[in-house]
This record gives structure tokens, sequence and C-alpha cells, in this order.
């Protein structure tokens, strides 16, 4: 115990004879950069608050779309090559034509067109 209260006045004694005045000067650090409040701060806040609420006065509430999805039985027909027929309410009917015709008179259409110029 004696030799680690000796060692420790001998430290103690070499710090006090030290001369400081010819050392370098120490480097100041840098400061720790600031938090952030966020990437916007409080006018950013504000300013997201205000664009909603004039969306909301304009436009209205946005609504959410409800998707309905009901199982049939089968596989569902292929509109692009027999195209749309089917009843509907009170004696009316939906009717549409195949889509490959319609890609196919469209296409011709365009080949017609570049022919004029």
């Amino acid at each position: 115990m004696s030799d680690d209260r000796d060692d420790r006045d001998d430290r103690d004694e070499r710090d006090e004879n030290l001369d400081l005045a010819g050392a370098p000067a120490a480097e100041a650090e840098p400061a720790p950069p600031s938090p952030r409040r966020g990437r916007g701060g409080v006018s950013g806040s504000v300013l997201a608050a205000a664009m909603l609420g004039l969306r909301d006065a304009l436009e209205g509430k946005p609504k959410e779309d409800i998707v309905i999805q009901v199982d049939a039985a089968g596989d569902p027909p292929d509109i692009d090559l027999t195209g749309l027929d089917d009843p509907l309410d009170a004696g009316a009917r939906m009717t549409g034509p195949p889509l490959d015709t319609l890609k196919e008179r469209a296409a011709a259409s365009r080949r017609e067109r570049r022919k004029r110029r």
C-alpha cells in the first residue's frame, strides 16, 4: 500500500514541475453538431398544414375508394378476343367490340396517315 502512495506522490510532483509554457497550443475540438428539429422545421410544418387545409376547403376531403370483390365460378371471359356482350338491369345490354380488332384498326389507320404524308 505504501508503494502505491509513493507512486502517486511522485506523479503529483512531476505534474507540478511541468513547464507548459513551451508546449504547443492544443487545437480546439469542433463543437458537436446541434440537433435539428426536422427537415423543414416549424415553418415547413406550418406551410404543409396550410396547403392541406386549402386543399380540403377547395376540393373537399379525399374519399377512400371501396373495393368490392366477388368470387365467380370458372375463368373470366377473354374480352380481348370475344368482345363484350352482357345483359344489364331493365333489359339494357352492355356491348363492345373485341379489343384485338380495335388494335388492328388503330394500327391500320396509323399506317394510312403515314402514307399520306
